[in-house]
């Protein structure tokens, strides 16, 4: 049983590098390989048989019909709070869902199951000047849902105790256009909005007659309204054939300025969508570029 579950393994980290190479989102770095401990693979998969047999894993290979053969190529070693014990992270597919799981190890060898989120991590930090581990969640809508959700999670550590919160969580709606920015998110620029309203749209085109939704939908390619003085940041600039410029942005909502015309709060897959901010493409004479 061991030998095929090694050969198992092989074959399947090939697949997966493949398959890992190619670009889903319009930020992505591999960061999160370099939290990866080197570990011979019979200790690894005794390791690995300490947390696969719990109810938690239990449930989700269940759940989606799934074996646990095909969930250990996706468990690494990683020491996420830095305090020299090798914890276990689960970052990969059981049955056709991805998860993230992580598992802290203890003093006594044995393991705290701390973390359990859908998704898939696309980008997190480097693992330098003794910083704890921070990663994105990108969880992408698939079923006949329209929202995607993007969680960004950041490791405290306190008193020998070790837990995830977040700080930051954003949504994208069904067929906006993402740019390609290459592997870092980094903002060009912050801005306010300076005209009454504007609308965030799917792609940098102007489109307000289109039924993008079927003939029950409003017309237009625009996911919401935002009133002015809303703020966010740049992440992309073009210009379309006219020599409009347009920007891929993340514009933050909240009380203080309401959306209208919503298309994420319509499909009604997302409570209160006042705590999250909203990616899309906005009119550049929409925005009060703000410069250092």
């Amino acid at each position: 049983m061991k030998k095929f579950s090694l050969i198992f393994l092989v074959i399947s980290l090939f697949f997966i590098s493949l398959l890992s190479a190619q670009s889903s989102f319009f930020f992505t770095n591999k960061e999160i390989n370099n939290w990866y401990l080197e570990v011979k693979e019979e200790d690894k998969l005794a390791e690995i048989q300490k947390v696969i047999t719990t109810d938690e894993i239990n449930e989700l290979v269940n759940k989606h019909n799934s074996n646990k053969d095909s969930l250990l190529p996706y468990f690494h070693f990683i020491d996420f709070d830095n305090d020299g014990l090798r914890d276990l992270l689960f970052n990969g597919k059981i049955g056709n869902k991805n998860y993230v799981l992580i598992y802290k190890k203890k003093t006594d060898g044995s393991y705290r199951f701390i973390f359990n989120q859908t998704g898939e991590i696309i980008q997190s930090n480097a693992p330098y000047q003794q910083n704890p581990l921070s990663f994105t969640i990108w969880n992408k809508n698939c079923c006949g849902y329209k929202v995607s959700i993007l969680t960004k999670w950041v490791c405290i550590s306190n008193n020998n105790t070790s837990y995830f919160l977040i700080q930051d969580k954003s949504l994208i709606y069904n067929n906006t256009l993402l740019p390609e920015i290459g592997t870092k998110k980094i903002p060009l620029a912050a801005f306010t909005i300076k005209t009454e309203v504007a609308k965030l749209r799917l792609s940098p085109r102007l489109d307000d007659e289109s039924l993008i939704e079927g003939i029950n939908a409003w017309k237009g390619n625009h996911i919401s309204l935002h009133p002015q003085g809303a703020s966010g940041v740049i992440y992309h600039s073009l210009k379309d054939k006219d020599g409009t410029t347009w920007y891929f942005i993340c514009i933050f909502t909240g009380k203080d300025h309401p959306t209208r015309t919503d298309r994420i709060k319509l499909s009604g897959e997302i409570e209160d969508c006042e705590n999250y901010s909203y990616y899309g493409c906005i009119h550049g004479d929409n925005l009060h570029v703000i410069t250092q």
